[in-house]
């Protein structure tokens, strides 16, 4: 079963009739491992990878853009024009970014005029995560 910090859960990336599931991208002052990957299979089998560090060590990722040719979308603009935060996990961003985008659709209190909080539309085939940082080698994987 999937154990740990499952509420962090931040992408379903859908493969084939298969998933990839990604959790554990947020900043953390203790972090051993992080950006984690389970691969569900057709059968419901879970097979968990992730990136780990040498240790135990502080994980501080603020970018300000984002990677491999994906569109950096204001969360003010997409409040304009009333999309809905289900539409994140289409362009596969995360979940925890869907969830804090829910919470300014919801309540706009939340968001202030200054503020540049952002959602990365990945709009190359095969790229995902938080910043679209991952890209899959091919599109056979699974």
């Amino acid at each position: 079963m999937l154990t740990g910090r499952l509420i962090t859960l931040v992408l379903i990336f859908t493969i084939s009739n298969s998933q990839i599931l990604i959790y554990d991208t947020e900043n953390d002052e203790i972090v051993e491992k992080f950006d984690c990957i389970y691969y569900v299979n057709d059968n419901g089998e879970e097979i968990p990878y992730w990136q780990r560090l040498n240790g135990i060590q502080k994980l501080d990722r603020k970018r300000t853009i984002c990677e491999n040719e994906s569109d950096k979308i204001l969360f003010q603009r997409l409040i304009d024009r009333d999309v809905e935060p289900s539409k994140f996990l289409q362009w596969s961003s995360s979940v925890e970014i869907a969830d804090l985008y829910a919470r300014v659709f919801y309540n706009y209190s939340f968001l202030h005029d200054d503020e540049q909080e952002f959602v990365c539309n990945c709009t190359v085939w095969g790229t995902f995560g938080k910043y679209c940082e991952y890209k899959l080698a091919r599109e056979n994987i699974f």
